[in-house]
């Protein structure tokens, strides 16, 4: 299979995969998209394109399905996008956009990652792993108070433009979009430079292991906010020459 844009990112559940990429912000005629293929014994290239997004001149640079399949969440800038898909209709439905990273010089989200159906966990370049509650019909107080100042995304944002960090999100923030609602749980804060990946037991689903920028690799509980272990480069290291295989020593014996 091949496509006419770059692949920034991709993600499989259920028989189906998601891929995003595109041209950015650049004139070059290349669509920022995200496209959900399915598994084919018919087709020759073994794929075939069932649903795609239009994310305009945003490029989405991260995708990830969740447990059950039929939600995605997409990285683009700042913020977090996600999808609802239905797949025998074929048809896909943004739900909510929330900004997920706040770094004051460079923001930008790097990887998002869903636990079940109804958590998400996102990465970027302030070093935080933030964790994210999605549910359905908010409450008439809830309504009042709106969408956190800090978590809005603009319906339209200039791609050129630097993404400005004008305050910082609390505990229990949330984005409510129609009858959808993202809140803001926890943050874990034991990486100190741009989050790489994350990546969650499926079987546990309470496991994390999150690497960072900073050379380390978290290991961690979504119920807490203290490691479990953490592994630096150098411990890497030292594990892989630990494990070689040592050849005896040549030469005479001393008696």
């Amino acid at each position: 299979m091949q496509v006419k844009y770059p692949i920034m990112g991709l993600s499989y559940a259920r028989g189906f995969f998601a891929i995003c990429g595109g041209g950015g912000s650049l004139k070059s005629g290349i669509k920022n998209t995200v496209d959900i293929y399915q598994l084919s014994d018919t087709d020759p290239t073994g794929f075939t394109k069932e649903i795609t997004a239009d994310t305009g001149l945003e490029l989405a640079s991260g995708v990830a399905f969740s447990h059950d399949g039929q939600l995605i969440a997409v990285s683009v800038s700042a913020g977090c996008w996600v999808y609802a898909l239905d797949l025998k209709q074929k048809t896909i439905t943004l739900l909510v956009k929330f900004r997920t990273d706040f770094h004051e010089d460079d923001s930008s989200q790097s990887c998002a990652r869903f636990v079940g159906n109804s958590t998400i966990l996102t990465g970027g370049e302030d070093g935080v792993v933030r964790v994210w509650r999605l549910s359905r019909d908010p409450s008439k107080p809830e309504k009042a108070v709106g969408t956190a100042k800090a978590l809005a995304v603009p319906d339209e944002r200039d791609p050129h433009e630097k993404v400005v960090t004008e305050e910082q999100p609390k505990l229990g923030d949330y984005v409510i979009n129609g009858a959808n609602m993202v809140t803001l749980t926890r943050e874990y804060r034991g990486h100190t430079k741009r989050i790489r990946d994350i990546d969650v037991d499926l079987s546990h689903r309470n496991l994390v292991a999150s690497s960072s920028e900073d050379q380390s690799c978290h290991l961690w509980r979504l119920t807490e906010v203290t490691p479990i272990c953490k592994f630096s480069k150098d411990d890497a290291l030292d594990i892989a020459f630990q494990r070689l295989p040592t050849k005896p020593t040549v030469g005479p014996r001393k008696l």
